[in-house]
């Protein structure tokens, strides 16, 4: 894996692509470089979007461009890089695998902090695919639950009480799942490439 130059402070434009460009580090130490890759592009699409030419965008923008032409030299002619439908089927099955691992364990009742990270990363690399093209219905269903169960599980487990396997309750906490930063303030602090380690073993 690379080792990228570390970013400067986070314009306030980024703000919304915190948690995003955190997967991106994470993946890029251990996960799957093209995953990092997306995340950075994502990141920077997004970003982008807002007011660029403020000072603190001009020093973060070229920084991040940077990071992301480092990844793109890393990945050379990786088709989930140089073609975008392989790209965003790569995001999607790598999406999924961390959900199905999850959901297992949801499901098994063997609730931890890390379920929580688990969900939420799985919702963002749902956003991550809008770097490639559209999110269908079922992308846009699936991130919503992912991120209200990563919610409902740390609301849980920090009063000290179980939750619920599966989606009951997800209708009366409807409009949870709709929220950028749901489920994102008190992730776990272990990287989550040590947890992916620990899942693909599992699986």
């Amino acid at each position: 894996m690379s080792t990228l130059a570390p970013l400067p402070p986070l314009p306030p434009q980024f703000k919304s692509v915190q948690h995003h460009l955190r997967t991106a580090q994470e993946h890029d130490k251990r996960g799957p470089p093209v995953v990092a890759y997306y995340c950075h592009l994502y990141a920077m699409q997004t970003g982008m979007k807002g007011d660029s030419k403020t000072p603190e965008c001009r020093t973060f923008s070229p920084k991040l461009t940077d990071q992301l032409e480092a990844l793109m030299k890393q990945l050379g002619d990786n088709e989930a890089v140089t073609q975008e439908i392989v790209g965003s089927a790569h995001l999607e099955n790598y999406a999924l695998k961390i959900f199905l691992y999850v959901d297992n364990e949801d499901h098994a009742g063997r609730f931890h902090k890390n379920m929580i990270k688990f969900f939420y990363t799985e919702s963002l690399l749902i956003d991550v695919k809008r770097a490639v093209g559209e999110l269908t219905d079922e992308n846009v269903k699936h991130r919503k639950y992912a991120r209200w169960k990563a919610t409902y599980i740390h609301n849980f487990l920090k009063n000290g009480e179980t939750p619920q396997a599966g989606p009951g309750g997800i209708e009366e906490d409807n409009d949870v799942g709709e929220n950028e930063n749901s489920g994102a303030t008190s992730l776990p602090t272990q990287p989550l490439s040590q947890h992916l380690q620990l899942m693909t073993q599992a699986m």
